[in-house]
Parts: structure tokens; C-alpha cells; sequence
């Protein structure tokens, strides 16, 4: 059996529940009494009235109606719209037909070299008797082969003739 309301058993619990729930009557206000001044409410008329003639005139509501990506519109889920960014090359379509960035071949006056073990190899001269003589130069011993081959004397020739009239 229930037990009644009294001083002990929940009275208290019941006032505070319905202070805590309902508005106190304050002094000089009644039922119909609203704290809305003159200058508000013409106010919001103005705002409500802009917005009747914005209807009026075909305007509407700020609300996206459809999201799209690449032309093709995605589905709300759950109030939420994902949109997947690749975040690779892998997941892009290579539509413009990029190639990877990958050299395909090296050579070295005109021919082509194999690589090894992801390396090229080029060797690079780094004195005269390693190159090709393409453009006709002449060595030291051409040169003076040349001279000698004339009758030309060389310079000890002419060195040791000075030498041996002076004497």
C-alpha cells in the first residue's frame, strides 16, 4: 500500500520538483504579459516580412539540395555526405596518360647503356690519352717528328751550335 504525502514522506521532494518545473508569478505580470517591447516586435514584422517577399519573388531557403563530385551526385548517409580523396597515385585514374617518372633508357654517344643493379655506370675520361683524337691533334712526338723530318734543327741543336762558335 502507498504510503501518503506528508511533511516526511516526499511533500518536500514535490515543492522543490515543482519549483524547479514551473514559473513563479511575478509581481505586476499576468497570464497575457510578455516582455516583447513595441520596437522588437516591429522589428521581427519587418524580418518576416522580407522574407515573404523573398518567397514571393522565388527566393527559398539556404539549403544545399544536391553534392556532387565529378558530376556524379553522392547519397546522404546518416545526415553526412564522404566524400573519398585519394591520397595516393594509385587511386587516381590517369586519364591524361601520365607517365610514371621513370627513365627508360641512358646512352652515352648514341649508345645505350644497361643498368645494374639500379645504377649506371659512366665512365667519364679523365686525361687526353683516353680520348678519340677526332679533331687531328698532334703529339709531342708528332710535333717535333715533323720539325726533325724538315731539317729543322731543334733547340739543343742550336743550343750546343751557339756554344761550340763561341769557344
Amino acid at each position: 500500500m502507498s504510503k501518503p504525502l506528508d511533511l516526511e514522506n516526499g511533500l518536500p521532494a514535490l515543492n522543490q520538483a515543482i519549483n524547479k518545473y514551473f514559473q513563479k508569478k511575478e509581481t505586476g505580470k499576468g497570464l497575457s504579459s510578455t516582455d516583447v517591447t513595441s520596437d522588437m516586435v516591429s522589428k521581427w514584422d519587418a524580418a518576416s516580412k522580407k522574407a515573404d517577399d523573398l518567397e514571393a519573388t522565388g527566393g527559398e531557403p539556404n539549403v544545399i539540395e544536391t553534392v556532387k563530385v565529378n558530376g556524379k551526385a553522392l547519397t546522404p548517409s546518416e545526415k553526412a555526405i564522404n566524400i573519398t580523396v585519394p591520397t595516393d597515385n594509385k587511386s587516381l585514374t590517369n586519364g591524361a596518360g601520365y607517365q610514371a617518372n621513370v627513365i627508360e633508357t641512358v646512352k652515352v654517344n648514341g649508345k645505350a647503356l644497361t643498368p645494374s643493379e639500379k645504377a649506371i655506370n659512366i665512365t667519364v675520361p679523365t686525361d687526353n690519352k683516353s680520348l678519340t683524337n677526332g679533331a687531328g691533334y698532334q703529339t709531342a712526338a708528332q710535333v717535333n717528328s715533323a720539325i726533325t723530318s724538315k731539317g729543322y734543327q731543334t733547340a739543343s741543336q742550336v743550343e750546343t751550335a751557339i756554344t761550340s762558335v763561341s769557344k
